[in-house]
């Protein structure tokens, strides 16, 4: 469990290090899992869903995606 965390809180750091603060709306339609308490939701594309599968595929997301128990192609694993 500690290996996992690590691991984790490493992606984090990693991630805001390199600017990297990924939309990542979730499931929903409208209503998206991941928007739904955002205090930035006001100021996203209104085409978030878009916006995710384009940059989803980007390599500096990859940890992201493993964090998130998603492959690196961004479907659950």
């Amino acid at each position: 469990v500690e290996d996992k965390l690590k691991d984790i809180v490493e992606t984090i750091v990693t991630g805001i290090g390199a600017g990297s603060f990924p939309a990542h709306p979730g499931e929903g339609g409208e209503d998206h899992n991941n928007c739904r308490y955002c205090d930035y939701k006001r100021i996203c594309s209104a085409d978030v869903e878009l916006s995710w599968e384009r940059k989803s595929a980007a390599p500096l997301l990859a940890g992201y995606l493993r964090m998130s128990g998603r492959g690196e192609d961004g479907e659950e694993e």
